[in-house]
């Protein structure tokens, strides 16, 4: 799963489970401190509960440096998964 980089936008695309995100989650961190402000994972086709977790990590980082996260174009399999596990407000979309 590719992660590129756009006016501070993180942009992810393929399949997002347990080895993609263990994998992405030191590329979000990266992206994070260089300053990206938005993860978009319009271009998700596949998640499982890890997508959850992830995107609870890059949330926490964010916040413990003091910065606003959003995430964009989350596909229903997500949204599905964080009403489950009620996280809604932790990680709506915005």
């Amino acid at each position: 799963m590719p992660l590129s980089i756009e006016n501070e936008t993180g942009w992810l695309s393929g399949r997002l489970g347990l080895a993609e995100a263990k994998a992405m989650l030191a590329e979000g961190e990266r992206a994070l401190a260089a300053g990206c402000t938005t993860f978009d994972l319009s271009g998700v086709e596949h998640v499982d509960s890890a997508a959850v977790g992830l995107l609870l990590a890059w949330r926490r980082r964010a916040a413990a440096s003091g910065r606003p996260l959003a995430l964009r174009g989350l596909p229903e399999s997500v949204r599905g998964l964080i009403a489950l596990y009620r996280v809604e407000a932790l990680l709506g979309d915005e």
